[in-house]
């Protein structure tokens, strides 16, 4: 049975501000809480926050939410729970490729070699547009922003 856990009201990150992991980190956590080592969990996302850059993330908050990790994990249903939700963003692994007569499912590196690849075929402006969208995939995945610039 799954223990209700409670930030106390000076808690500095909520459920509506949920701890955000990359997907190698994320990964590790998981490891680590079905290892049992929680406390290796907790210094898992401490880490990346440090090395990220995002600044440091509090003991309190990174127990907080390796806690409601496990009760989740664990199936506790818990209602109105406002400890942190440890999260990953969503990243863009593999794309499918429309060639006119079928499509190709590829991974990103798979994807720029099929390109520079077709050179000939596709020609140097279009190839272009296509590694350029290859970065504009990497770049979201690590959590810049990207936009669509208009005219030439």
């Amino acid at each position: 049975m799954s223990t209700m856990h409670t930030l106390p009201p000076d808690a500095v990150i909520d459920a509506d501000n949920p701890i955000v992991v990359s997907v190698s980190a994320y990964s590790k956590v998981l490891d680590h809480i079905r290892k049992g080592e929680k406390i290796y969990a907790i210094k898992t996302i401490r880490t990346y926050y440090s090395e990220k850059g995002s600044g440091r993330l509090a003991l309190r908050d990174a127990k907080n939410g390796i806690e409601r990790m496990i009760d989740e994990m664990e199936g506790g249903h818990i209602d109105g729970d406002s400890r942190p939700r440890v999260i990953t963003p969503l990243s863009i692994a593999a794309v499918v490729v429309n060639t006119g007569t079928n499509k190709v499912e590829v991974d990103l590196e798979e994807l720029q070699m099929r390109i520079l690849t077709e050179i000939n075929t596709l020609g140097l402006a279009e190839c272009g547009r296509i590694l350029e969208l290859v970065d504009v995939f990497r770049a979201w995945n690590t959590g810049l922003r990207v936009g669509v610039i208009t005219g030439d």
